[in-house]
C-alpha cells in the first residue's frame, strides 16, 4: 500500500547537517537500486526506511547552529530605492522620451503604494498598478517615469492605455508641448503618434521603441505643460507621474550610526532631483540594513518576527504592534520548507502611520544567485513542465541550479557565497535619517542564525 502525508509513523529528529549528510549517504549508495527514489522520498517527503521500517524525518534548524559571533559581523545601511507621487518633473538631469511607450514596461505588479482616485463608486483607494499607465521617460540608469490615468481607471481592468488614448497624449499633448517651449527641436520628433508608431514597427510588426531627450534645463517647464494640456482633455484629465529610481542600494552603502554619512548618501540618491520643488511628504525611499558574516549564510528566526516589528516600528503601541504581528497583512515566506526560518513581508499604510512607514520585509540575500525578473532556468516551475515536450528543458534547468548551488558551497575552485539578513521599510522622505540606523548585538543574538556555507548550500 502506497504511504499516504498522515500516515502514523516513528518520528526521528535531524540537525541541519545530519539531514544533509545522510542524503549524501542515501544517494552515494550504489548498491541500492532505489537509492534516487529514497534520495527525494527523504528530502521532499521526509520519508526514510530504516531496516523495513518507515520513520518520519523531521528537520530541526536550530539545533547544532547559533547566532554570528558578535566580533564577526557587520551592519551596513543603504538606500535602495526612491519613489514618488507628482504633478511634475522635479529633475535636474535630462529625461528621455518616449513617442511610443513599452507596452512592457507597463507598471502591472504592485509597488505597495495606493492614491485615492474619482471612481465611478465615488472616492476610493486604489493600487497603482491597477490604475492605466505608460512608461513616459527614463533618467539615467535605473529611473523611469510613468505617467498615470485614473479617469481611464476601471475596477477590474489591467492597468493598459487604449490606443485612443495615446494617440490623444502624443498628437495634443507631448508634441504640442516640445513645439511650444523647444521649437528648434520639434523636428527630432515624429509627427504624429500614427507616423511615430510605423516607424517603430519592422516587418513582423515588432516594435522597437526610441527616446528623443528633453534636456534638463527645459524639464519642468515640459512636466507643467504636460500636465496642463492633459486637463483640457476627457481621458487624459487627472494624470500624475510616478517617478521610480531601483537598484541603488550598492551605490548607497553607508554606516548608519554616523548622521553625516547618512545625510551624504541621501544626496547621492537625490543627485538627478531638484529636492526644493520636490513635495517630500509624496515621496519614499527604501531604508535598509543588512548583516553579513564571512563564511556563513545568514537567517532570520521565524519565532523572533514580533522582536522585529518591533525594531522597524519604534514608535508604535505595543498594542499596534500585537496587531501587525496577528495580521493577515503580514506574509511569512518560510525558507526551504524549514518552519524555524522565515522572513516576511507586510504593507501597512494604516498600521505603519505611527513611523510614516507603508511597507515593511525581511528576508535573506541567499535568492540572489537564482533570481530573476524574468523567465528563466531558474522561474518557478509547474506540474505542466513534466509534460514530455517540456521535461528536457526542466532536467536541464535543475541540472543549471544544481550546478549554481555547487558553486555557492565552495565546490572546486569556486568560492563560496554568503547570504546577509536584510530589513527594509518603505518611508515617507521626509523621516528617511530617523529610521533604522542600526541593530544592537541583542537583537542579532535574539533574531539571527548563521550557517557555515558548506552547510547551507
Amino acid at each position: 500500500m502506497p504511504p499516504y502525508p498522515d500516515e502514523l509513523l516513528p518520528t526521528s529528529q535531524r540537525t541541519l547537517d545530519q539531514f544533509v549528510n545522510r542524503a549524501k549517504a542515501i544517494l552515494a549508495d550504489e548498491d541500492d537500486e532505489y537509492r534516487v527514489w529514497n534520495f527525494v522520498t527523504f528530502m521532499l517527503a521526509g520519508r526514510e526506511h530504516v531496516n523495513h521500517l518507515e520513520w518520519r524525518v523531521f528537520v530541526n534548524a536550530r539545533q547544532g547552529f547559533a547566532a554570528p559571533p558578535s566580533d564577526e559581523y557587520t551592519i551596513r545601511r543603504d538606500y535602495d530605492s526612491l519613489l514618488g507621487i507628482s504633478r511634475s518633473l522635479p529633475y535636474i538631469s535630462q529625461l528621455a522620451v518616449f513617442p511610443i511607450p513599452s507596452f512592457r514596461e507597463t507598471l502591472t505588479t504592485s509597488v505597495h503604494m495606493a492614491v485615492k482616485i474619482q471612481t465611478t463608486e465615488g472616492q476610493r483607494s486604489v493600487q497603482l498598478h491597477k490604475i492605466p499607465n505608460i512608461l513616459f521617460g527614463k533618467l539615467a540608469n535605473r529611473s523611469q517615469t510613468r505617467l498615470f490615468f485614473p479617469r481611464l481607471y476601471v475596477s477590474g481592468g489591467l492597468g493598459r492605455v487604449p490606443q485612443p488614448a495615446l494617440k490623444n497624449l502624443y498628437n495634443k499633448v507631448i508634441r504640442p508641448t516640445i513645439n511650444e517651449i523647444l521649437p528648434a527641436n520639434v523636428s527630432h520628433w515624429p509627427v504624429s503618434y500614427e507616423q511615430a508608431f510605423s516607424q517603430a514597427q519592422d516587418r513582423q510588426g515588432q516594435l522597437h521603441h526610441h527616446s528623443v531627450d528633453v534636456p534638463g534645463h527645459y524639464i519642468q517647464e515640459f512636466g507643467r505643460e504636460v500636465i496642463r494640456r492633459c486637463d483640457q482633455d476627457r481621458d487624459l484629465k487627472g494624470a500624475f507621474f510616478v517617478h521610480e529610481c531601483r537598484g541603488t542600494k550598492d551605490a548607497t552603502v553607508h554606516n548608519g550610526t554616523f548622521e553625516f554619512d547618512r545625510e551624504e548618501s541621501l544626496n547621492d540618491l537625490l543627485r538627478d532631483y531638484d529636492t526644493e520643488n520636490m513635495e517630500l511628504g509624496e515621496w519614499y525611499v527604501d531604508v535598509a540594513l543588512e548583516v553579513h558574516c564571512p563564511g556563513h549564510v545568514l537567517q532570520w528566526l521565524e519565532d523572533g518576527h514580533r522582536n522585529v516589528l518591533e525594531e522597524l516600528f519604534p514608535n508604535s503601541s505595543v498594542a499596534r504592534i500585537d496587531q501587525m504581528a496577528r495580521s493577515r497583512a503580514l506574509q511569512v515566506d518560510q525558507v526551504a520548507q524549514l518552519t524555524d526560518l522565515a522572513g516576511f513581508r507586510m504593507e501597512c499604510p494604516t498600521m505603519g502611520r505611527a513611523d510614516s512607514i507603508i511597507y515593511a520585509q525581511i528576508y535573506t540575500t541567499d535568492k540572489s544567485p537564482t533570481y530573476q525578473l524574468h523567465r528563466g532556468a531558474f522561474s518557478a516551475k509547474s506540474a505542466r513542465d513534466l509534460y514530455p515536450a517540456k521535461i528536457d528543458r526542466l532536467r536541464a534547468d535543475y541540472t543549471k541550479l544544481g550546478e549554481v548551488f555547487g558553486k555557492c558551497s565552495g565546490y572546486g575552485e569556486h568560492e563560496a557565497q554568503d547570504g546577509n539578513v536584510r530589513a527594509e521599510v518603505r518611508v515617507r522622505a521626509t523621516r528617511v535619517l530617523e529610521v533604522l540606523h542600526t541593530f544592537e548585538d541583542d537583537f542579532i543574538q535574539s533574531n539571527v542564525i548563521a550557517y557555515d556555507d558548506s552547510t547551507w548550500w
